[in-house]
This record gives structure tokens, sequence and C-alpha cells, in this order.
């Protein structure tokens, strides 16, 4: 056994440091001592040892009265046997940056027991939309206003060549404005912002306001508003800013706006509204500033632009970045309005404020108009804000088709290999049943025997077909193409058949049931079918979770905590 034991320790030698060694090359196969003298040495590094030293409690300071310590102080060098000197901080008569060191927050000046909560570029706020249009009492609508969509189509707001001068702009920032071979999104599709603000700009001799515009960025704003008892504040920087000279129109009549004070906010309960605010307490109480100074000459907003930051710490989701924009559209409305009318709350504006708002992240457009009608945020009775989005339906410039089905939500990715795995197993059972009966004649493999005959033609037959059957069985609920009908919100799932053919399953978003259990090859069931959609292949995610119910309103009232599960 002693052997073995030295073979394994010699085997373990370089799994430690070059401390430990083991001297066995003096052991006899016995283990009896040999001739010479047998020294066994095991030694072990501290970083290995199996037992760790207890740490040294620290010396306790005895201060004596009229006793001092001599420390060697005075002679300026160590001394064996003196104490160490003990200085006290050394105070700069000047301020140095780097050394600065800020006092506690309860000493500074404008520390406040009651906290402030702040949203900025960075906050990703958990309920998204609903939780941006609560700290804004905002009246949320889908789709822009008929008469702001029909002004795209009149000719004298069309450029010539249009198309070919947008598809211009596309091709310059993803193909000829770099050398690398896969352009970052950031970098594309800031290009392809500039490109078409550009573009824009050409309209100028007919449109002569286009000339009373400009553009800035990394203006920094602020703005505060107080929401029942709680105050909110927005800070940062969110990207470029197309100014003017003269303000926008408003979108929605007075009596459009009269009629938003009987509608209700949408609640999240029992989500709080301040989840994922920063929350601080040095702060000022009223902060309002546009970002510029008061004799700058285009001091009205007129579009915010927003694009996906290229941060992997501020990544936001589609949702999150949809509030993103609604929050800071705000801001500026808000701030512009406590410089015209002042901060104290007023519940309706005399002149309404409208800022515009476009998000891309390089291939899908994002538009809102927002209308800001009042100053008094505090309740959720009266007056209310207005915005016009189309982020539920956002625009892309992607070559996404548009068939009688509707539209292209979803594409698999695993479509191209399944059918080609299925074509090599049926072409290879097709071959086994061609081949086997001349293999079988010419071997003369169970000739005269019956039974071998039934059994030898029935393992062949039954792994021939078994195959392909099983193949069939895991891949039919795989879907292949998604589309969407959101008129009648109606889904149009392509699946592949047992012949390669494909199948078509349409059915409603109320007929989506999730399973109680996960499946392992249907992630959901569209009546009695089981179908698999990868989540990660969906280009806008708001698609995949209207197609599970994931954006319908929960509550955890009685009534419906004693409903029975659909699932």
């Amino acid at each position: 056994m002693l052997p073995e034991a030295t073979r394994y320790l010699k085997a373990t030698v370089s799994l430690f440091s070059p401390n430990v060694f083991l001297n066995a090359s003096k052991l006899s196969a016995h283990g009896a001592p040999s001739s010479l003298q047998t020294r066994r040495n095991l030694r072990v590094s501290h970083c290995f040892a199996a037992r760790v030293p207890p740490q040294k409690k620290p010396r306790e300071k005895v201060e004596i009265p009229g006793l001092e310590m001599v420390t060697y102080g005075d002679r300026m060098h160590y001394v064996p046997g003196l104490a160490k000197p003990v200085y006290p901080p050394w105070e700069m008569s000047f301020k140095d940056p780097r050394y600065y060191r800020s006092p506690p927050a309860q000493e500074m000046a404008l520390y406040k027991d009651k906290p402030c909560y702040v949203f900025n570029q960075r906050t990703s706020i958990l309920e998204g939309v609903r939780q941006a249009a609560w700290l804004t009492k905002t009246h949320v609508r889908p789709g822009l206003l008929p008469h702001l969509v029909s002004l795209a189509a009149k000719p004298e707001n069309q450029l010539p060549d249009q198309d070919e001068r947008v598809q211009n702009a596309i091709k310059h920032s993803r193909f000829w404005d770099t050398m690398e071979p896969r352009l970052r999104k950031e970098k594309y599709s800031n290009t392809l912002l500039l490109n078409l603000l550009h573009l824009c700009a050409t309209l100028q001799p007919t449109h002569p306001a286009v000339g009373r515009r400009i553009l800035a960025e990394n203006y920094s704003l602020a703005a505060t508003w107080k929401r029942g008892e709680d105050l909110f504040q927005i800070r940062g920087r969110n990207g470029l800013l197309h100014c003017s000279m003269d303000p926008l129109p408003r979108i929605c009549g007075e009596q459009e706006v009269l009629e938003t004070s009987d509608q209700v906010l949408e609640s999240f309960y029992p989500v709080s509204p301040t989840i994922d605010l920063q929350q601080v307490s040095v702060y000022k109480e009223e902060m309002n500033c546009t970002g510029f100074r008061g004799e700058y000459p285009y001091p009205h907003a007129h579009t915010l632009y927003f694009l996906e930051t290229s941060d992997p710490n501020c990544q936001l989701r589609p949702e999150q970045f949809r509030a993103k924009m609604i929050m800071f559209t705000f801001g500026n409305a808000l701030a512009r309005a406590h410089k015209l009318y002042g901060t104290q709350p007023q519940s309706l504006l005399e002149r309404p404020i409208t800022v515009q708002a476009v998000g891309t992240n390089g291939r899908i457009f994002q538009f809102l108009v927002f209308q800001l009608n009042t100053t008094d945020l505090s309740g959720d009775d009266g007056i209310k804000n207005q915005v016009h989005s189309t982020c539920q339906g956002s625009q892309s410039l992607s070559t996404t088709s548009y068939t009688e089905d509707g539209s292209l939500v979803y594409t698999g990715s695993l479509g191209t290999a399944i059918r080609g795995v299925k074509i090599f197993s049926y072409s290879t059972s097709g071959a086994s049943l061609i081949l086997m009966p001349q293999i079988l004649l010419k071997t003369g493999l169970g000739m005269g025997n019956i039974a071998l005959e039934v059994i030898s033609c029935g393992i062949i037959g039954f792994f021939t077909f078994l195959t392909p059957i099983i193949l069939h069985f895991i891949t039919k609920g795989y879907v292949i193409r998604l589309y969407h009908d959101p008129d009648r919100d109606t889904y149009t799932a392509i699946t592949y058949s047992v012949f390669l053919t494909e199948k078509r399953c349409v059915f409603h978003q109320s007929q989506v049931r999730i399973p109680a259990v996960s499946k392992m090859f249907a992630n959901f069931y569209a009546g009695h079918m089981g179908l698999f959609v990868n989540p990660d292949l969906f280009p806008i995610p708001q698609d995949y979770n209207h197609l599970m119910g994931y954006d319908k309103p929960f509550s955890f009232t009685k009534e419906d905590m004693d409903k029975p599960d659909k699932t």
C-alpha cells in the first residue's frame, strides 16, 4: 500500500508551490528504512497551511496623565526602542481637488430631512411607460394625430428623389462611413440620424422655418415638481436637442384638453411609483434650468433625439427607453413653463407647451409628441398632460414585410437547419427501404426461417421509421415565422408539416395559454397546439410581451385572486 501512496504523493507535487515536496525516494518497497537514513519532509508554504494563524489583536493605547511616551519625532528618523510619533491630520492652506474630502451629508448646507427622487439619463424604471405617465400626470394615447401624419404625405413636404436619398443615407451610415467589417450600433445610428437631419435641412428654401432652428448637444436640464407629498427632479443630459426661435403650436384643442380631467391614470399597485428612482438628501428645492441662458436666441425646445447608449452599465430595454423619452420631453416642457409662468402650480396653462421626441437604435424609429397642459401635478384629478406616441407600432427602416397575415414580427433561426435535418432523415430512411430487400436477398439472411425474417425486417423497419417520427415530434411546434395583425389582434404561425410543407396556424391572442409547468418543446399553447418561439429573436420585445399577454394589467384584488388560472 505504501508504494501506491508514494506514487500518488509524487503526482500531487505539481499541484502545490515549489516549497511543497516529498523526499520519498529513499523508502524501501516494503516501507522499512533503507541503508541510508530515511527522511520524509513535507513543507507547505504559508498560503497552503491548513491552520490559519489568528489575527493579532491591536494593542490598546494606555494614556497615563503626566507620563508621555518618548518618541523619535524630534530626531527625524527611526530609533529602535522609541515609540512612533502620532501627528494630527494635515490641513492644507489651499484647495487641492485631488485630495478633497467631502463632509458628511448631514453637515452640508443643502441637506434636508425629506428625500428627493431624481430621474436621470441612466434611470431604468420598472413599470416603463405606465410609471412615466403617472409621474408626469400624463394621459398616453397610441398613434399620432391624423393632421400630423398627413404632413408627411403632402408633396411640398417631400424631397426630390426622397427614397433614393434616404437609402443613400442608410448606406453611408452602414457601409461607406467605416472600414470595419461589422459596424457598432452606436456608431451607425448616430451617423444615420445626422444624415437624415441633413436631408431635412435641405428643405430650407421652401420652408424658411427650418432656418430658425439650431441643434444643441450635451446641454444640462433640470426641472422640479411635486407629486402628492413627494418631490421629484429630472437632471442630466439627454442627447441632441433641436432648439427653435418659435414655439411649436398646440396639437390638441381646448375642448380635448378639458376632457382629460375625466381620464383616470393607470395604476400599477402594489409597485411603488418611486421605484428605481435615485433618492437623494442633498439638493436644491427650486431647481429649474433649460440648459441655456436667458438671452439665448433659440429658447424653445422643438425636438429631442434619443440614441441607444453604448455604455454596458446603462442598457435600457425598449419599454424603459420609451419611458426615458417621455420623462425628458416632459422635463424640457416643464422647465420652459416654469420660466414663462413661474414655479407656482398652474391648473391650466394659457398656452400649452409642445415638445417632440424621436428615439432610434439605427433601425427602429419611435416618435412622440408631448403637450404640457398643467403644472399642477400634486393630485390625480383635474387637467392632465397629453402625449401621442407611435412607440407601440414603431416605424422601422428595415425590410420587414407586410402580408395579408399581418406584419412579420418573428423569424426562427433554426428553420433551415430543421428542414435540412428532416430531408437527410427522410432520404436515409428511403434509401434503407430500397436497399435492405436487396441486401437480404443477396446475403440470404433469414432464408428458410420465417421467424428470423420477421425479426430482421421488424428491427430494420423500426429504426427506419423511428428517426423521422421522433424528429417530427420534436420540431412540429417550432415556429419558423410569426405574423401579427394588429387590427384583429390575430397571429399566424408558420411551422413545418410531416411532408416539409409550410403549415399555417391562425389564432387570437386570447387563445394563447402558458403552461403551468414549462415544456421542453413548447413554451405556449395556441388552443390545443403547442408552439415554441425564442424570445431573444423578436426584433421588438414588446411583440413578445403582447403575444404572451405580459402587457396586460394585473391587480391583487380579492375578485381577481379568486378567479381560476387559465393555465
